[in-house]
Formats: C-alpha cells, structure tokens, sequence
C-alpha cells in the first residue's frame, strides 16, 4: 500500500535550495539522457554513473540531490519516444563530459505532492493529480517539465518507505 499526501501542494521555488519547505528553487544538475518506456530504463545504472563522474570531477559536496525530469507523457506518447533525465544535482559548477550533460533546471511556481511507497506506485499518483487534483486546482499547467526528487535510497530503504517528491510545473 501507498500513501499519497495532496494537501496544499502549491509551492513557490526561487531560492535554490529552499528544500526543507518543499521548494525546489533553480539547481544546476549534471544527468544523462533516457529514452524509451519509463518502466524500462535502467534508473539505478544512470545514477551509479552519475555518481561515478561525480567522483572522478570530484564533485561531491553535501546536498546531491537525485532527481530525473520527464518530457513526455506515457499516455500520449510512443513509449519508445519518451525521454528523460536522470540527474544529480551539482552545486560546485559541473561541466559536460562524454555523455553527462549539465543543466539547469528552472525554480518557479510548482505542485508538489508526496509518494510514500514503491515506485510502481508512482503511476497512480501521476493519474490522481491529472485527473482529480488538477481539474478542481484552478491552477494551469506551465510549459516545463515536471520532475521527480527521490527522498531516500531504495538500496538503503524498504520498497513500503521510499519517499518521493512529485513537481508538477504550474504558471
């Protein structure tokens, strides 16, 4: 079982780092790019590679956060079309090698909403909020793409208790 929180989930994001309020502000991330259906990407293989570059530019530093960023929606899309980001967030400056890209992703107005539970949840959440939330919100949907923030590490966590923040982009 899952648990999914929606109460006001509206939340401004201009100051990076703004986390502890469930900000996400602007982060500048180092990620790689994945393409095909959702459920198939090789997640924990584009994180231990990110956290491999991290360590050869020497980038560590506290308050990494693991984030990826999904362009496409599933249910509009050919699941071989859907792209996302798997990314680490970078506050030293990264800089693009080989395949790791570096971004920023923007801060602004979002809705946040918390997924308490295995990722194969997460599909549920996303059909709530598009369905139910949003409709009865009153807010419209801003042209960026939404983003997940993964509180906790699965290697590390029970499936029940993982934690994910679900950012949903709003004007």
């Amino acid at each position: 079982m899952h648990a999914f929180r929606r109460r006001n989930p509206v939340v401004e994001t201009q100051n990076a780092g703004n986390s502890r309020n469930g900000g996400a502000g602007q982060k500048t991330v180092a990620y790689l790019r994945a393409q095909g259906d959702y459920g198939e990407v090789d997640y924990g293989d584009c994180f231990a590679r990110l956290w491999q570059y991290v360590k050869e530019q020497k980038l560590f530093s506290a308050g990494i956060e693991s984030i990826v960023v999904y362009h496409n929606d599933p249910d509009i899309s050919k699941s071989g079309d859907l792209r996302c980001d798997v990314c680490l967030t970078i506050p030293k400056g990264p800089v693009a090698v080989g395949p790791v890209g570096v971004k920023t992703i923007a801060g602004g107005r979002y809705a946040m909403f918390v997924h308490t539970g295995p990722y194969v949840g997460l599909g549920g959440a996303y059909h709530k909020i598009f369905r139910e939330w949003l409709p009865r919100s009153g807010c419209e949907l801003r042209d960026s793409p939404g983003f997940e923030r993964y509180r906790n590490n699965p290697d590390r966590v029970p499936a029940e208790k993982l934690k994910t923040e679900i950012y949903i982009p709003l004007k």
